[in-house]
């Protein structure tokens, strides 16, 4: 998906000082297992884009999530961890991270690959002056102020991986979400105020979904690693010398023509 070259600037600079690994391994029942270092780069700040926050998905973070009865639904997982705020009459900060994996039992090889990311990232409490209606009065009551994005469905499936097989990979790349920055004051449905685009990339990945039911448990199925994918190069050189070939056979054509009519003989 795309993504602006300044984020990728920022994030690749100040990564350095905090990719180092944490490595997660999460499991849903026995159809999903996931190994992975993940980090979020989140632009909480409206008003100032250069005020950036990473956030690693620590291993410690709790998931739940959901199996599939039928190979033409959805799985998904589900990633929550809070962080601890310096006020200790404020409650914790709270994250999350939903990851959906869709299988496609229609094409030739079938396959499985990541169809939707969402997660909300809260930043900060907040009192404000309510009315009550009840009461005719003005009361102070604490809200909390949130990041939500989303990929939303994606058109093609990403990480695509053929059914009963893992994927592995090094560094899966960034992958962009919309962003919106929320209170829990606004009404029901509210829009919120646009953010810059979190972006999300994991390392040290393993992934596998849409497991047999005779998988044994916390083991990967044989892996497809993503750096082995086929290379253009081979396909290109050899159209290029194909079409160097008809080349070459249409000016010996041309060439045996003109001799032909300049030794006086009839054209056919």
């Amino acid at each position: 998906m795309a993504l602006n070259s300044l984020s990728v600037l920022l994030f690749s600079g100040l990564c350095w000082t905090i990719c180092s690994a944490d490595i997660g391994n999460w499991t849903v029942g026995n159809c999903i297992n996931v190994e992975m270092d993940v980090i979020l780069n989140i632009f909480p700040d409206a008003k100032n884009v250069n005020n950036t926050k990473l956030v690693e998905v620590p291993s410690f973070a709790q998931n739940t999530g959901h199996c599939t009865t039928a190979l033409n639904e959805t799985e998904e997982i589900d990633l929550h961890w809070e962080e601890l705020v310096p006020s200790a009459t404020t409650p914790p900060l709270k994250r999350y991270l939903n990851i959906t994996f869709k299988v496609n039992t229609t094409a030739p090889t079938p396959y499985y690959g990541l169809s939707r990311i969402d997660g909300y990232y809260e930043t900060r409490y907040f009192d404000k002056n309510v009315t009550d209606e009840d009461k005719n009065t003005t009361v102070l009551k604490q809200f909390v102020e949130y990041v939500s994005f989303t990929t939303f469905d994606l058109k093609k499936l990403e990480l695509e991986t053929p059914l009963n097989m893992s994927y592995m990979c090094q560094d899966i790349g960034f992958i962009s979400m919309h962003s919106e920055l929320h209170d829990t004051s606004e009404p029901q449905g509210g829009s919120g105020n646009m953010l810059p685009n979190v972006t999300i990339t994991a390392n040290n990945v393993m992934l596998d979904a849409f497991r047999p039911a005779n998988q044994p448990p916390h083991t990967f199925q044989a892996a497809l690693d993503c750096s082995a994918r086929p290379s253009d190069v081979v396909p290109i050189i050899v159209g290029c010398a194909l079409a160097g070939t008809v080349l070459a056979v249409l000016v010996a054509y041309m060439v045996g023509r003109r001799k032909n009519r300049a030794a006086g003989y009839q054209s056919v």
